[in-house]
């Protein structure tokens, strides 16, 4: 008998992944793919998938209570993976109320049918910037306290403390990820690796907010569809998870060395006045799902570095229907 599986956010540049690993990993699994088509969502993404019998769409929006009962209650889903949330550093300064609507009701909502339908397990994205901004040296597991500089961050860590509550009050089998900074195929342009990518490729000024000393983690998209695997079927409920490559690097950095693979050079570097909420966020630790889950990433900066200039050089047509506001139509 096929299990269903509910993903909120499948047409957003995670989902969408964590959709196709799922399809090619577990033919017995159905999936559901939920999302409001905001313009960070995208159908393109997922239009090989459109004809598998095997993947389902609804067009609904997390933060109505009505979207969400009905989905539910339509697909009885067995497993949730909870994607869906507002992620835009520029909106999230000035318009935090629809990152409260979504990332914080949303959650509530879907944790409320979580409980209703007898889900056999969910698992809540998060992110690690609900540990605030550290220096280069922190050392932040999941017992860090959680100081979120941002109301993005801050409505995530709020939905990771509804979870929190939920697994204590009701014994639901539910665990958080908090993932460092991913990237790969089918990325929007308006995210750093794929911004530089593109203006190389199009003969355009690399963009760089403020002197580009802002510190990230990055994370293959790949390795981290096998943590979420990792972490649906094996994860203890009630845990907190780090999925990161524990490898920091300022920004400026990674622009220059994307830079040099392309055999450009930094003249092309523009450097732009800092963002409000740009704060840096170095390498979490990622210990639990390494030795308990034996989750290990196969892609090092370097290897998911040629992977994605390999497939923005190879995809430029979809990256330009992007630019071209085509994407917006959800086709």
């Amino acid at each position: 008998m096929s299990k269903r599986v509910l993903v909120t956010g499948g047409a957003g540049f995670v989902g969408s992944h964590i959709i196709r690993y799922i399809l090619s990993n577990y033919s017995e699994y159905r999936v559901i793919n939920f999302d409001a088509l905001t313009p960070s969502a995208s159908l393109n993404r997922l239009s090989a998938e459109e004809n598998n019998p095997m993947y389902t769409f609804y067009h609904g929006d997390i933060s109505n209570e009505k979207d969400v009962q009905y989905v539910f209650e339509q697909y009885r889903p067995n497993f949730v993976i909870h994607l869906a949330s507002q992620s835009y550093i520029d909106k999230n300064i000035h318009q935090p109320n629809i990152f409260i609507q979504t990332n914080v009701i949303g959650t509530q909502l879907v944790l409320q049918n979580v409980r209703e339908s007898n889900v056999e397990k969910m698992v809540q994205f998060s992110t690690s910037k609900v540990y605030g901004s550290y220096k280069e040296d922190a050392d932040i597991d999941e017992n860090s306290r959680l100081l979120p500089y941002s109301p993005y961050a801050a409505s995530k860590a709020a939905a990771d403390l509804f979870i929190a509550a939920s697994y204590r009050s009701h014994k639901l089998n539910v665990s958080i990820i908090r993932p460092a900074n991913i990237y790969g195929p089918y990325q929007f342009t308006e995210k750093l690796i794929p911004a530089v990518i593109y203006s190389v490729i199009t003969n355009k000024k690399v963009p760089v907010f403020g002197n580009g000393g802002s510190y990230r983690d990055w994370l293959y998209i790949n390795d981290f569809c096998k943590a979420v695997d990792l972490v649906l079927h094996k994860g203890k409920a009630g845990e907190i998870y780090n999925i990161s490559s524990q490898e920091g690097i300022k920004n400026i950095d990674i622009v220059k060395i994307i830079i040099k693979k392309m055999d450009s050079d930094d003249s092309k570097i523009e450097h732009l006045k800092e963002r409000m909420g740009d704060e840096s966020y170095p390498a979490v630790k990622s210990i639990k799902v390494r030795e308990k889950l034996g989750w290990t990433p196969k892609f090092d900066l370097e290897k998911g570095l040629d992977e994605i200039i390999h497939w923005y050089k190879n995809n430029i047509d979809w990256v330009e229907e992007i630019h071209s506001g085509e994407y917006q139509k959800n086709k």
